[in-house]
């Protein structure tokens, strides 16, 4: 049993579930297909910020980044699925018919109060601050088990899972901190809640058809 608890702790929440529904016959392409809000995050110019700094302290300080950001998810409806070096995915289920709203109300928190935060501390000890950017989107994720039987992964993928990705690497180029694609706008459950702005279609590489997209700034529900 102690190693099982160990276990989950590399696994996300949601497959751990499908996995004891299955009596934990893990194999390469057990999965299942859901309707969730992705949450696509990482650490702007990461690459740079960490050149300069050794190997160890690299690590502590990605923990210590993603300690402060797991709560800010949780809390809001939302599991990290997925930890790629500086980025965070996180899905958000439907949960009282909120899922877009929580995903958004989460990424709200995270850059108005975790990250100010967390750079108040990191600025106390004397280190740099950080900034990150945020993408949304929703509709239907694969998720399951990847890779051999020497070597298996738990991993996520699908078009909403691309598109999430593109979002947050727009913010980027627009400067902006929180991008959602149309069909996570559509479904909040007050748009007038929300502070917006809509960035209008844009041609995102992968995708066949241009994507509405909205700049979301604050919330007043």
């Amino acid at each position: 049993m102690e190693q099982v608890s160990r276990f989950r702790k590399f696994v996300p929440a949601s497959l751990s579930a499908m996995l004891d529904s299955k009596g934990f016959d893990v194999s390469c392409g057990v999965s299942m297909e859901r309707h969730y809000t992705v949450l696509s995050t990482d650490i702007r110019n990461f690459t740079s910020f960490t050149e300069s700094i050794p190997c160890q302290q690299c690590f502590k300080f990605l923990n210590s980044f993603f300690t402060v950001m797991e709560p800010g998810i949780r809390e809001n409806g939302g599991f990290v699925y997925q930890y790629v070096g500086d980025s965070i995915m996180a899905l958000f289920p439907l949960v009282g018919g909120r899922y877009t709203d929580n995903a958004v109300q989460a990424s709200l928190h995270l850059l108005g109060e975790v990250i100010p935060n967390y750079n108040a501390g990191r600025a106390r000890a004397g280190y740099d601050t950080i900034r990150i950017g945020i993408g949304l989107n929703t509709g239907s994720v694969a998720t399951g088990i990847a890779g051999t039987q020497e070597r298996m992964d738990a991993c996520c993928f699908g078009s909403t899972v691309n598109l999430a990705a593109r979002c947050e690497g727009l913010t980027k180029e627009i400067g902006a901190n929180l991008i959602i694609a149309e069909d996570t706008f559509e479904k909040l459950r007050n748009k007038d809640d929300y502070d917006s702005n809509r960035l209008g279609e844009t041609t995102i590489r992968g995708m066949e058809r241009r994507i509405d997209l909205f700049d979301v700034t604050s919330y007043s529900g």
